[in-house]
């Protein structure tokens, strides 16, 4: 560290700049969730997700979940379809519980708990790749994140992009339809993996 740099104060910055970009990232599909959700009113309650529910992780996320649906049922004007369908929970509520695992995934890095990571990380992927299953205006809604990477938001898929196979013309075609935000996150995504391919890797020097 450089003498006489707050390096807390410096990292707490980046994480609320960072914060603040997954959110605008996030807004500006609004109404492609919006749709999605309405399709997915009445719910399901597969049986893959039943599995996932052992972990205590997505036990933690389910119920952050339903506490962030009360609290905006709670609010004058703002529109939920719930938690409850006639066949099983929503597809919002699925989709709050993915978004609960991302700022899990989110804090973990933070921290350094790569077990941790790899754990929530199966976790969002597998329940992701459910929801798209059951609901294809899902994986609409997130865009070329979901389409070209199978990934839940914009950091993920540069995750995914650095370490994956996915073709350069691929991920510039799918770069050429995310816009200013999705492109940074995306772009943040790709920085951290390298960073911790290097990190894990048994052959860096000390």
């Amino acid at each position: 560290a450089v003498p006489g740099m707050d390096v807390s104060g410096f990292r707490g910055a980046a994480n609320t700049a960072h914060d603040e970009l997954r959110q605008k990232a996030r807004e500006s599909r609004k109404p492609y969730y919006d749709e999605a959700y309405a399709q997915g009113v009445d719910g399901f309650e597969p049986a893959a997700i039943a599995q996932m529910q052992t972990s205590p992780l997505f036990a933690r996320a389910m119920q952050r979940a339903e506490t962030t649906l009360q609290d905006r049922a709670a609010v004058p004007g703002m529109k939920t379809t719930g938690s409850a369908g006639a066949k099983g929970r929503t597809l919002e509520y699925w989709d709050q519980v993915g978004q609960r695992l991302d700022d899990m995934a989110v804090a973990a890095r933070r921290a350094g708990a790569s077990q941790r990571i790899e754990e929530i990380d199966g976790l969002r992927d597998n329940l992701r790749a459910a929801l798209d299953r059951a609901f294809p205006h899902y994986k609409v809604a997130r865009g070329p994140s979901a389409q070209f990477f199978g990934a839940g938001d914009p950091e993920a898929a540069g995750m995914k992009f650095a370490r994956g196979t996915q073709s350069l013309a691929g991920a510039g075609q799918a770069l050429a339809m995310m816009d200013a935000n999705e492109k940074k996150l995306f772009a943040e995504g790709f920085a951290k993996a390298f960073v911790e391919d290097v990190r894990s890797s048994p052959d860096r020097l000390a």
